[in-house]
């Protein structure tokens, strides 16, 4: 009998993968295998959890997948990780501490071109099974990815081009759409008997939910404070423009009592 018939739900099937991974740890005191074994279980383990009355066929894994570059265990891809936030926080600044900004006008237009010509391909790409809970997901994803590169790309092209990137506002807004679209998808999966693992719906419900609540900030900052700025400045100028123009009846009336 399978291992995986044992479990029937997320929480039993994590704490199971989690004492072994501490076993293996504690046996052989090596970090490089336990990580190796936790990722293996997870595969193994959550991946094959379905619904409750259907068949575990889920895998986290894609057969297809395994020959290609890092997909085979998780040390390579958080080497690379690792690599990025030494750079990012220390190799960098340092190197730049004392010298002028670099020109990247060009380097980030040419990515930013490529970024959409990758989404859009992405999204054209995207296999529309509907039995993968993360197709709709992704679908948007790149669909909205596509959109933001081309604004990001806009952007990189200096001043002359500002005009064009009147839509900023509406591109937050689709965004944000986007997140409570994920938001739901997860939440019905999660409520449902859908045959797809519990263990991945959750991560994706919290990446949804982390994203949603950071655009949100973003947006009340940028666009409800500045909206609500202008009108309080507009009732300002009207009340000063009214204040002026009662001055000058005023005046004028004084004057041809005068007169």
């Amino acid at each position: 009998m399978d291992v995986r018939d044992n479990f029937t739900d997320f929480t039993l099937a994590s704490n199971y993968i989690m004492q072994l991974a501490v076993d293996e740890y504690q046996t052989e005191r090596n970090w490089t295998r336990l990580i190796d074994r936790y990722w293996n279980l997870v595969e193994e383990l959550i991946g094959g959890l379905g619904g409750k009355s259907g068949p575990r066929k889920v895998c986290c894994s894609d057969p297809r997948a395994k020959h290609l570059p890092f997909m085979d265990n998780p040390l390579p891809t958080l080497g690379m990780v690792l690599t990025y936030l030494v750079w990012v926080l220390i190799i960098g600044p340092t190197y730049m501490r004392d010298r002028k900004p670099m020109q990247l006008t060009n380097t980030l237009f040419y990515y930013n071109l490529g970024q959409v010509l990758l989404s859009a391909y992405m999204f054209y790409e995207v296999d529309r099974n509907p039995c993968g809970n993360t197709t709709l997901p992704n679908i948007i994803n790149n669909f909205v990815h596509t959109l933001m590169y081309f604004y990001y790309m806009l952007s990189a092209m200096g001043p002359r081009y500002q005009k064009y990137l009147w839509w900023k506002k509406y591109m937050t807004e689709i965004q944000i759409a986007q997140f409570v679209i994920c938001i739901g998808h997860a939440i019905n999966a999660l409520l449902t008997d859908c045959a797809y693992p519990k263990f991945i719906t959750f991560l994706l419900l919290c990446n949804a939910s982390i994203f949603f609540v950071l655009f949100m900030n973003f947006y009340l900052e940028n666009y409800r404070k500045q909206a609500t700025a202008k009108a309080v400045m507009q009732d300002v100028t009207s009340s000063a423009t009214g204040t002026a123009a009662a001055q000058e009846l005023m005046e004028t009336t004084t004057l041809k009592k005068q007169q």
